[in-house]
């Protein structure tokens, strides 16, 4: 499924299906954030006050809370589950949820063209560029 949720000043694109869902977050019309997961069953994610979200995992009552505070246009805090991580100018957001505990990983990466209908296919084209992320993709 495909959502875009527009904002005040922050933005989101969103697909989901399959137990992986991909939000490209924006603000100020430029790509700040990717955050991924896997073993979702449903994502939420709203623009309005601040982007914030949350997650829900197959096979578990885990639902992740996530918000995120722009502290101008390239950079922010996202508070995932209780945990803070500075986000500077282009981030992928890894989010495992198939333990009970949710394994979180940030690093930099260049996200600037996850920001349009398409945003799985250009995700996977990272991905494959970025063997991280191409191991998370391939995580049974």
């Amino acid at each position: 499924m495909l959502a875009v949720s527009p904002g005040n000043r922050g933005s989101a694109i969103s697909v989901s299906g399959e137990g992986l869902d991909i939000s490209a977050i924006r603000y100020d019309e430029k790509t700040i954030f990717v955050l991924a997961a896997n073993d979702t069953v449903a994502g939420f994610y709203s623009s309005y006050p601040a982007p914030h979200g949350s997650l829900h995992a197959d096979g578990n009552a885990n639902v992740v809370e996530w918000t995120y505070a722009p502290q101008g246009a390239e950079q922010g805090t996202l508070l995932i589950a209780g945990q803070q991580f500075e986000i500077r100018d282009g981030s992928v957001v890894l989010i495992s949820l198939k333990q009970q505990a949710p394994k979180i990983e940030v690093f930099p990466a260049d996200v600037s063209d996850i920001c349009s209908p398409g945003v799985e296919r250009r995700f996977r084209l990272l991905a494959d560029k970025t063997p991280r992320i191409k191991a998370f993709l391939e995580e049974k």
